[in-house]
């Protein structure tokens, strides 16, 4: 009888272990999709961008092959950012620890250039947000316009978030336009991650040089 208990124990031990198992791997599971929607606001103009990102390996978060998609729309100065882009590209990811770098490039349609359809290149350096200092620096150029556009955050722990002093400028050979700011990311609503962030920006161009404040929202999904 003590037999037969012990040889039950040993299966339920045995089967609780499996379980766990195939829960962790679940809960593992690689994500290879991406969706990320952002809306930003100055005081004379307004921008809603989304994209969507996959990783052709199957997997976010390991070396491999990227598609990403991206649109935008936006409104002001008509001397200040397309009303409608879209672009289509190709790019690689590379991950050394808790840091991944990315670039792509790829065919791109700026609505109200000249010339509206071009190329645009794309660089992302990124760390984990639960490291105790977290870098996200992103640049870019887009040719319809001529325009470079960069920005870094630098985040720490504050009360399980990520908190932080931004920076970033675009640039095309009519204008250029600096921000200074703060950001605030590490939020979730479900598997939705959230940052916003906002400040003070800089316009200057031949004719004029103003002023004004700048605030924006993103969020991003992985699955």
């Amino acid at each position: 009888m003590v037999g037969l208990r012990s040889n039950a124990a040993r299966t339920a031990g045995a089967a609780a272990m499996i379980c766990l198992a195939l829960t962790g791997t679940a809960l593992a599971a690689p994500k290879a999709n991406q969706i990320g929607v952002s809306v930003n606001a100055l005081e004379d103009k307004f921008g809603i961008s989304e994209n969507y990102l996959y990783a052709i390996s199957g997997d976010l978060a390991t070396d491999g092959a990227l598609i990403r998609l991206g649109v935008g729309y936006g409104g002001g100065d008509e001397d200040d950012g397309a009303r409608l882009s879209a672009d289509v590209l190709l790019g690689y990811q590379i991950v050394v620890g808790n840091w991944k770098m990315r670039i792509f490039a790829g065919p791109t349609m700026v609505q109200d250039a000249d010339s509206p359809l071009g190329y645009k290149i794309l660089g992302q350096v990124q760390n984990k947000k639960t490291d105790d200092i977290y870098v996200n620096a992103t640049a870019g150029y887009s040719s319809p316009k001529e325009q470079v556009n960069g920005t870094v955050q630098v985040g720490f722990q504050v009360a399980g978030l990520v908190a932080g002093p931004e920076v970033g400028v675009v640039a095309t050979p009519d204008f250029t336009r600096t921000r200074i700011g703060a950001f605030l990311t590490g939020m979730k609503i479900g598997d939705v991650g959230l940052t916003v962030h906002g400040g003070y920006t800089h316009y200057e161009s031949d004719t004029e040089s103003r002023d004004s404040a700048y605030a924006g929202a993103s969020a991003t999904l992985q699955y």
